[in-house]
């Protein structure tokens, strides 16, 4: 019997619940059921000056005919028909520009809607609009050169950087106006352009033209920066000119910032003159004249150009050609010591040091450094290749006791094999002996007059010599006191 009962009150039990279950979803039953359209996708925003584009796919729900978009947390709104911003049937792009908007950050919001009240779940996205402040804060490019190129054209290098694609530039032109050019910027590597007729010395300024990423909109900096255009280009010098003999000179020009060459013009041998252009480049400035008149003259023009632009100065320089005997590399010498020469260590230096090219010390020799180099003394010195000398040159350092040379001998020797004279170089009968010797022969006996002043060359011509040797022995015969000496060089042909 109590079964029965329990049995009856568990069945009572659950025909309660399933009521109260049932009075619930008959309420929510009663509000009617939900429904959303299909909402916005791949929501992009662009910002600008005081505006913002918005770009999305609207969904593919027939039903959505409108998109509510709104702003400052609901305060701002804009109700835009679906129509009248699709873009794209194809890919159901749509787009909106939302104008007169002050600068900052903004969260836009947006919703689609059908006609029937239904709405979709809201997709939002953040995004800066720009102003003053972004653009105030810019700066300018900074122009790294402007060079003259010549005729009232200059190559301008401005460096690049990012959000930067642009400079417009303001010039002073030839005609008393000026003139204006926008400039692309391109970052990875420094931009060159030209401005043509360009006053020489005028003025110019430029400000730099800004395109954010994602930006829909550029802007220039505020303020342009400015400077004055560089004087007209000049020529090219020339570095190094020199006689290679058989009527060849070398010459060399130190080259310029967009210099290209040089149109030269030279006396040709015999009568006449030949023109040749010689590239004047970082790369090439070097050329090999033949058929030259010697002492002759020449002349050349210098052109410049980037690009395909290429001027040519009209200023022209005019030189002269050199003589026929020119300066003896002085690269393969050689310190012979004779028994009877000066020996390489004596007081002043190394021998050798006569032909290093430097003069800027007190002196690189100096005799009367012990009793076996009182004057006369000797120095022999393998020239490398048998040379025809028509010029000597000594090169001396003055001190306060004026220690320059009054007289020396230059003396040939055919070769060097048992060449030793056999009593010293201050023995009065050395030169008896030395012109005993077949393979001796006297080149020159020169007496120096006149005041050697502080690194000053003296000069000894020697027309008659009509040899050639590559061994030669200078013999210092007198002196205003102990000699010293900076600097040999020999001026002639090498065959």
């Amino acid at each position: 019997m109590q079964k029965i009962l329990n049995i009856l009150l568990i069945g009572l039990i659950l025909l309660t619940s399933c009521e109260d279950q049932n009075y619930l979803h008959d309420k929510y039953l009663a509000e009617g059921e939900i429904i959303y359209d299909g909402s916005v996708n791949s929501l992009k925003a662009f910002p600008g000056i005081g505006r913002v584009k918005l770009k999305w796919i609207n969904t593919y729900d027939a039903k959505v005919t409108k998109c509510n978009i709104s702003w400052n947390n609901g305060e701002n709104n804009l109700m835009v028909n679906i129509s009248d911003v699709l873009v794209d049937t194809a890919t159901n792009t749509c787009e909106v520009s939302l104008e007169n908007l002050d600068e900052g950050y903004y969260t836009f919001e947006l919703v689609n809607e059908d006609p029937f009240g239904h709405k979709s779940l809201p997709l939002s996205i953040q995004t800066e609009v720009l102003g003053n402040q972004v653009i105030s804060g810019s700066s300018n490019l900074i122009l790294a050169s402007a060079n003259s190129i010549g005729a009232n054209t200059y190559v301008m290098s401005i460096s690049p950087k990012p959000d930067v694609y642009g400079v417009k530039l303001t010039y002073e032109n030839t005609s008393g106006g000026n003139t204006t050019i926008c400039q692309p910027i391109t970052i990875g590597g420094m931009n060159t352009f030209t401005i043509k007729e360009a006053k020489t010395g005028g003025n110019y300024s430029y400000k730099s033209q800004y395109f954010l990423e994602g930006s829909i909109d550029s802007f220039y900096t505020v303020t342009p920066k400015s400077g004055t255009l560089p004087p007209l280009a000049t020529s090219v010098k020339v570095s190094s000119i020199a006689n290679l003999g058989n009527h060849q000179v070398s010459i060399s020009f130190t080259p310029k910032l967009y210099s290209k060459g040089v149109n030269l013009t030279y006396a040709k041998m015999g009568g006449g003159t030949i023109t040749k252009y010689i590239t004047v480049t970082d790369d090439s400035s070097s050329d090999i004249l033949d058929e030259v008149e010697y002492d002759g003259e020449f002349s050349y023009v210098t052109e410049y150009g980037y690009n395909d632009d290429s001027y040519t100065l009209d200023e022209q320089i005019t030189s002269t050609l050199p003589g026929q005997y020119y300066i003896i590399n002085k690269s393969g010498w050689k310190h012979v010591e004779l028994f009877y020469d000066i020996p390489g260590d004596c007081w002043g230096g190394s021998i050798p040091r006569l032909w290093d090219g430097k003069t800027d010390k007190q002196f690189d020799f100096h005799t009367g450094c012990d009793d076996k180099n009182s004057l006369p003394c000797l120095i022999t010195i393998d020239i490398a290749k048998p040379t025809l000398i028509k010029e000597i040159i000594l090169t001396s350092t003055g001190v306060d006791w004026n220690p320059f040379p009054t007289r020396v001998q230059l003396w040939g020797i055919k070769n060097l094999l048992n060449a030793e004279v056999e009593v010293p170089s201050n023995d009065p009968d050395w030169q008896t002996y030395a012109e005993s010797m077949d393979k001796y022969k006297l080149i020159i006996d020169a007496e120096i007059t006149g005041t050697w002043n502080t690194n000053s060359d003296y000069s000894i011509p020697i027309p008659d010599n009509t040899e050639t040797y590559q061994y030669v022995r200078l013999r210092i015969f007198s002196s205003t006191n102990y000699t010293t000496l900076n600097e040999i060089t020999f001026k002639g042909i090498v065959p």
